[in-house]
């Protein structure tokens, strides 16, 4: 039901493995970020930044406005999932799982039966109750269409095995597996809370599976067939 409790917490100290920043505080309305290659400070309410470039390293820029996008989207109800994400008859399939889970596998799998929106980091946007699954303008892959995307269908947790099978997943774990995919910036903070306000909603409307699949033999039939 909506609005029901999941009986998730946030813990301390979560925070994503390949960090792009060494700490970042919200107070007052602000981020105050900094890692070893920047200074930066982001008005969430008035939608502007300041950013101090400490080494003349490309990447800094770039995962600054990555982190940028996540921080500012939750304001329009959207944040950025680790995800292979597909447009199929007029909606959208999404993938996710850790590094090396097989994303890029089965989107190389399925290119030609299905749209690629993009094969590794996917906007994920609460639409009028509704959820959608954007590109993005930080990862334009091999097998990105560009700037489009679609209503998502439903959603799967890759597990490489030996054969090919879905298990409807849990609401709760649903919710943790999405919630440890999801790129932003303090998973401790308050507007936290809204993005796993925001993972229980999209579980709620859009029914997640594990998919377990072996290479050799993926296909789009056991999707269809759930």
């Amino acid at each position: 039901m909506p609005g029901k409790k999941t009986g998730l917490r946030l813990g301390k100290g979560s925070r994503e493995k390949n960090r792009l920043w060494d700490s970042l505080v919200e107070k007052g309305g602000k981020f105050f970020m900094r890692s070893t290659d920047y200074i930066a400070t982001v008005g969430s309410k008035t939608n502007s930044a300041k950013l101090l470039v400490l080494r003349e390293k490309i990447d800094s820029a770039r995962y600054f406005v990555r982190l940028l996008y996540s921080l500012l989207g939750l304001k329009f109800n959207a944040f950025l999932l680790h995800s292979s994400a597909f447009e199929r008859n007029g909606k959208a399939f999404v993938f996710f799982g850790p590094g090396g889970s097989g994303k890029t596998t089965v989107a190389r799998a399925n290119s030609g039966n299905a749209t690629v929106i993009n094969d590794d980091l996917n906007v994920v946007r609460k639409i009028g109750g509704r959820f959608f699954a954007f590109g993005n303008p930080f990862y334009l892959q091999n097998f990105s269409a560009g700037n489009f995307g679609a209503e998502i269908d439903s959603i799967y947790f890759l597990k490489k095995d030996e054969r090919n099978y879905l298990k409807r997943m849990n609401s709760v774990d649903a919710i943790a597996l999405l919630f440890n995919s999801i790129t932003f910036g303090n998973k401790n903070s308050e507007a936290a809370e809204k993005l796993l306000q925001l993972c229980q909603e999209l579980v709620e409307k859009c029914p997640c599976f594990e998919f377990h699949f072996a290479k050799e033999t993926l296909s789009w039939r056991q999707i269809e067939c759930k």
